[in-house]
């Protein structure tokens, strides 16, 4: 009878390293195609200053829109108020400003935005960005003020 040396049988077997890398590229090549690039919170310049005294301070501004985002129970967006009017999409709000622009000088116009507490804040966003407009071009209301809807 014979005895097996079984440290002697035991072969050094190389790692299989195909199936690894084959593994990794598909994860990078999944993690490459599903990036999506989108707008930074923050990036949005917003201009905090309090307003103008009435002894040495910017002259008022010709044209004032009143802006209110109204937010349903779960926090989406309900409806929007410009000025009274009820409109229900953000895209309305655009056509809206652009038709305020079409008529008034965008420099000599500034927006009061309100939002309900409970609104969900990409839809604040996407207000802002229809407020503005083309950033581009600078097509839109650049001048946007913030009030508390408290």
């Amino acid at each position: 009878m014979r005895v097996r040396n079984t440290s002697a049988e035991k072969e050094s077997s190389p790692l299989q390293m195909s199936a690894m890398i084959d593994v990794v590229f598909l994860l990078l090549i999944f993690f490459v195609m599903t990036f999506q690039i989108t707008a930074v919170e923050g990036d949005v310049p917003i201009d905090t200053a309090q307003a103008a005294s009435a002894a040495g301070g910017e002259p008022p501004r010709e044209f004032q829109l009143y802006v209110h985002l109204r937010a349903s129970p779960a926090g989406s967006l309900d409806y929007i108020q410009l000025d009274g009017r009820r409109l229900e999409s953000i895209g309305q709000l655009r056509s809206a400003i652009s038709e305020v622009v079409d008529t008034v000088s965008p420099d000599d116009c500034h927006v009061i935005l309100r939002s309900d507490p409970d609104l969900q804040y990409h839809h604040a966003m996407d207000a802002i960005t229809a407020i503005r407009g083309n950033p581009d071009d600078a097509s839109g209301i650049q001048d946007i003020r913030f009030i508390d809807a408290r």
